[in-house]
């Protein structure tokens, strides 16, 4: 990473519920290549609900970007969570976020599970996985484009339709 002063400094905030560090490099490169320069800050460990909550000032992080990815809310743990709570719970935190810094947020959708949970074959039955994440997805979908340009979405379901599985997925990992 070169360290060019007078570039012009991009800073990123990720708050996650898994390891994202593999992203750094890539950001780095990509904003490289345009000329600016990239400082990135991970939150603890699946810890953002209370890091945000408790964080008194992001804007002394002077943030460009600020990246919530919530999967946890409704996957995981929280499996038995309804779609409507986690999407409570998504729009409470960037509610938050907004009153804390005038970064944009990036939020993401999640992926419908591909191989267990019946796949897409289930994605009408509503007690699945795949139809919970799905009417997660939606309402996503919705309160992004109602928050816009404030948050920003990262559609993975939709780029893994695009791209297809064995493109979107690095199986070595």
């Amino acid at each position: 990473e070169a360290s060019n002063t007078s570039t012009k400094v991009i800073r990123v905030k990720i708050f996650r519920n898994y390891s994202a560090e593999f992203i750094e490099p890539f950001l780095k490169y990509y904003f490289g290549t345009r000329g600016m320069r990239c400082e990135i800050d991970f939150g603890g460990f699946d810890a953002f609900q209370q890091e945000i909550i408790e964080v008194t000032d992001l804007n002394s992080y002077n943030l460009d970007v600020l990246s919530l990815t919530a999967d946890a809310l409704i996957d995981g743990r929280h499996r038995d969570a309804s779609p409507e709570e986690a999407m409570a719970k998504v729009s409470g935190l960037v509610e938050h976020i907004a009153t804390k810094t005038a970064a944009s947020v990036v939020l993401n959708t999640l992926i419908r599970p591909l191989l267990d949970e019946g796949s897409a074959s289930f994605s009408l039955q509503p007690a699945s996985q795949t139809h919970r994440i799905d009417d997660y997805n939606r309402q996503l979908r919705a309160f992004v484009a109602r928050k816009s340009p404030r948050c920003v979405l990262v559609d993975w379901e939709r780029i893994v339709m695009f791209t297809g599985l064995e493109a979107a997925f690095d199986r070595r990992l």
